[in-house]
């Protein structure tokens, strides 16, 4: 069995990074408002321990937001 099938499925999925159509460094976040649970999975990375599905955290005042310079 995979790690938490239960959280990481497609009505979790709140973003992404890297770019899809390349499939290059593409990190997939996810978050359950219910729970407050979040993570992401990373299918490429320069720093391995990142590579994977992250374990499932849980935080009242998680917050994901996207910041342009």
């Amino acid at each position: 069995m995979v790690y938490r099938n239960d959280f990481y499925t497609d009505k979790n999925i709140i973003g992404y990074t890297g770019n899809l159509a390349l499939s290059s460094q593409v990190s997939i976040y996810f978050f359950d408002p219910i729970q407050r649970a979040f993570g992401h999975i990373t299918q490429q990375h320069y720093m391995p321990q990142n590579i994977g599905r992250m374990v499932v955290s849980i935080d009242r005042d998680y917050l994901i937001s996207d910041v342009t310079q």
